[in-house]
């Protein structure tokens, strides 16, 4: 999921929050319940971010 903000002519904000779901099993089941309940048992990892860049103008200074 992100979220955008302009908050100045060419300077932004960026929010990223990213879910990450991952297994090393190398068994491979057939059934769709099976596959969706190691997908739902299966650790995650969650990470967020923040980016911030503004643009200054040297000419203005």
């Amino acid at each position: 999921m992100t979220f955008k903000w302009n908050f100045a002519p060419g300077s932004e904000l960026l929010l990223v929050w990213k879910n990450a779901i991952y297994n090393q099993n190398d068994d491979v089941n057939i059934g769709f319940w099976n596959n969706f309940t190691d997908m739902i048992d299966a650790p995650q990892i969650n990470s967020l971010s923040l980016k911030i860049l503004y643009y200054i103008d040297y000419l203005s200074l």
